[in-house]
């Protein structure tokens, strides 16, 4: 799971764990702002080795366009 917040994540980990002890939970964290967290983000998930299973994106994300320099969108 990408989470911006690993401790907040870590509690409801362990809540889905407790309930579902064959699940199995992987977390990464990620802030959608800076460019710099993202390709952490996909670096990490790469050294991993893990399967992607879902992937679900927003469409737009201003402050990444501000602060990055990349275009706005209007879509």
């Amino acid at each position: 799971m990408a989470v911006r917040n690993l401790a907040a994540a870590e509690a409801v980990r362990q809540v889905v764990l407790a309930e579902t002890p064959v699940a199995s939970l992987n977390l990464i964290e990620l802030d959608l702002s800076p460019l710099t967290s993202i390709r952490n983000f996909a670096a990490n998930f790469a050294d991993r080795g893990l399967p992607l299973n879902i992937l679900m994106t927003i469409q737009h994300t201003p402050a990444l366009s501000e602060r990055e320099g990349f275009p706005l969108m209007d879509t």
